[in-house]
C-alpha cells in the first residue's frame, strides 16, 4: 500500500509543470535537482527519514504546550494577533516575526531531542 500511494502521488505530481506549485517536488526537481528517474529513490528516503521526525517534533511541542497552559496561551495569542486567518500562516516573512513560536520549537526540541542521546530536563 505505502509503494503504491507513493507511485500515484509521483505519477500525479509529475503530470504538471514542475513550477506549478510550491511544494517539495518542485524544489527537489528544480535547477540541479533530482532527475524524474532518481524521483522514486529519493521519495522513499524522504518519507521515511522526514515523515516520522516532524511528526514526532509536532506531538512533542504540542505535548509539552499541553502541559503548559501558559506557554500555550503565549503562543496563541502571539499566533492570533501576528495572522488574521490559517491561510496567512507559510514559510513568509510575517511567521519570522513569531519569536515565541521559536522559542517554543527550539525548547521542546531540547527538551526531547529527536536524535539518540542524554534527555535534558
Amino acid at each position: 500500500m505505502f509503494t503504491e500511494a507513493i507511485t500515484k502521488t509521483i505519477a500525479k505530481r509529475t503530470l504538471q509543470p514542475a513550477n506549478s506549485k510550491t511544494d517539495f517536488y518542485a524544489v527537489v526537481t528544480g535547477d540541479g535537482g533530482l532527475h524524474h528517474s532518481e524521483l522514486w529513490r529519493g521519495s522513499l528516503f524522504f518519507v521515511l527519514a522526514g515523515g516520522s521526525t516532524v511528526e514526532t517534533a509536532i506531538c512533542d511541542a504540542l505535548f509539552h504546550l499541553s502541559c503548559h497552559k501558559d506557554a500555550y496561551s503565549c503562543l496563541a495569542m502571539e499566533i492570533r494577533k501576528t495572522f488574521s486567518s490559517s491561510d496567512e500562516i507559510r514559510p513568509a516573512p510575517k511567521l519570522t516575526f513569531c519569536t515565541y513560536l521559536h522559542t517554543v520549537i527550539n525548547e521542546s526540541l531540547r527538551m526531547t531531542p529527536l536524535a539518540p542521546g542524554p534527555l535534558i530536563a
